[in-house]
């Protein structure tokens, strides 16, 4: 029989156009069985993610709101008959959260029974997460024991092969004990990464690395109202002026420099990862508050938009784990850390292809030129606000001296332009990069540099500063 008017026997042919494939009415019943359970199920864990979320709000003071995403028809329109999901995944809606993902829009996955555990903890925060785990691990160890006892009571004869018997099941129990409990720290000691590719980043991306304001920029929240009165200082870059690595925001350059002048200033924020010199200079047209001080926090990648004119922009490539590892590095964070571990190799030599060819593109007339307009416009753009606009240059932490050349031409077109610069290469380019950087894997600066680059800015944001300018667009 056809089953034209089922859109769930409906695929995709050779010739790009719709077929129809014949199926028994027994077939079609257990496909419409699964997708119908599958719902169910997604219903039920919405729930829980739901009722989790009023406990916490209600329970932990600060917690920010967010607009729930609404609930999604998971039957799909067109499913090739041979290739019908007995659980159908959820997919990441696009990131906008600015760095990571937004984990209020990813639906909790469920692949392996403790991965709901693992969502709903992760959620309701450190304490909460540590006691479903520890109970799920007691659990196991109780289980384990229970199960020694009976079968030793159920095979009362003795023989090698009942020692061996116990000694293999011993073994297996002490195997999962312990994968359980290493897989309790990883998801515990989670730390942020350069390119955000492991779970772990991900996971502290999701716990630290939030947007605050309604703007989805990682700062306080500013109302048009709060600059009346006060100097308006906008501070633009990209993940390092976003704080990227830093667990508390308020640790951030701009929050210190914020703390630095006091009360006859407002400073905000606005920065988001991945941003280049073009999409700094959207932001700063978007921004509903004419600034009297312009800093842009400039790292030595933002000539990325003028190479890709040039064909010439590099994403570092990542490894797939194999398809038969791939749902367990997916979902383990014990697995997922070893397998990251292993490719760390590759990818260290990715980050030194891709900041070797970043800094490489600066000498290249033909992109230098187009960047070089890019950064005019948003030398003009200040201008045309009449506001003072400072730079300060941020070298790559891990190659400071390689960046000299680079560095010294984004300053030298600054001073041209009567714009004034703070080039950090020349008083770093002696230091550990240990001492900068957040950790070893995420060159981003670290708490203590953001305090530096604080102390750096203030004299020269407070000096020959014009009377506050509180009209707003």
């Amino acid at each position: 029989m056809r089953h034209a008017d089922n859109p769930l026997y409906a695929g995709q042919g050779n010739g790009g156009g719709n077929t129809l494939y014949r199926v028994t009415a027994t077939q079609a019943k257990v496909y419409q069985r699964a997708i119908d359970e599958h719902r169910k199920l997604e219903t039920l864990l919405e729930d829980i993610r739901t009722t989790s979320l009023q406990i916490l709000e209600a329970t932990t003071p600060g917690v920010i709101k967010r607009k729930q995403p609404k609930k999604q028809n998971l039957r799909p329109k067109s499913v090739p008959f041979g290739s019908v999901p007995m659980f159908p995944q959820f997919f990441p809606t696009p990131n906008t959260s600015g760095c990571g993902i937004d984990f209020h829009q990813e639906a909790p996955r469920y692949w392996g029974n403790l991965s709901v555990y693992w969502s709903i903890g992760s959620h309701m925060g450190g304490v909460v997460y540590v006691a479903v785990v520890t109970f799920l691990w007691l659990g196991l160890l109780l289980a384990a024991i229970s199960a020694i006892v009976l079968f030793q009571r159920a095979w009362t004869a003795q023989s090698k092969l009942r020692s061996f018997a116990v000694n293999a099941l011993l073994t297996c129990f002490s195997f999962a004990f312990l994968f359980l409990a290493f897989e309790m720290y990883c998801r515990l000691a989670v730390a942020s990464d350069g390119f955000g590719t492991t779970l772990a980043a991900k996971r502290w991306a999701e716990l630290y690395d939030v947007p605050r304001n309604s703007m989805r920029y990682r700062d306080d929240e500013h109302r048009p109202e709060d600059f009346k009165g006060r100097r308006a200082l906008l501070v633009l870059g990209d993940s390092f002026a976003r704080g990227s690595g830093i667990r508390n925001y308020r640790d951030v350059c701009s929050q210190v420099l914020r703390r630095k002048l006091g009360e006859g200033w407002e400073v905000a924020n606005i920065s988001r990862c991945g941003w280049d010199t073009t999409h700094e200079l959207d932001a700063l047209k978007a921004y509903p508050v004419r600034p009297d001080v312009v800093v842009l926090e400039y790292y030595l990648n933002d000539i990325h938009h003028a190479a890709t004119l040039h064909n010439l922009a590099w994403i570092p490539p990542f490894s797939e784990p194999p398809a038969v590892l791939k749902p367990l590095v997916d979902n383990s964070y014990l697995a997922n850390k070893v397998f990251w571990s292993v490719c760390r190799i590759q990818l260290g030599l990715a980050e030194t292809t891709f900041r070797d060819r970043m800094l490489s593109y600066y000498d290249l007339p033909d992109v230098w030129a187009a960047h070089a307009q890019e950064l005019q416009a948003f030398v003009d753009q200040v201008g045309a606000f009449k506001a003072r606009l400072i730079v300060l240059i941020i070298p790559n932490l891990f190659a400071v001296e390689q960046s000299v050349a680079a560095a010294s031409r984004v300053a030298a077109f600054m001073t041209a332009n009567n714009v004034e610069v703070i080039d950090m290469t020349p008083m770093l380019i002696k230091r550990d990069p240990g001492t900068m950087v957040v950790n070893p894997v995420d060159g981003h600066a670290n708490e203590a540099l953001n305090r530096e680059m604080a102390d750096l800015l203030y004299p020269l944001v407070q000096k020959g500063s014009a009377p506050a300018r509180p009209e707003s667009r």
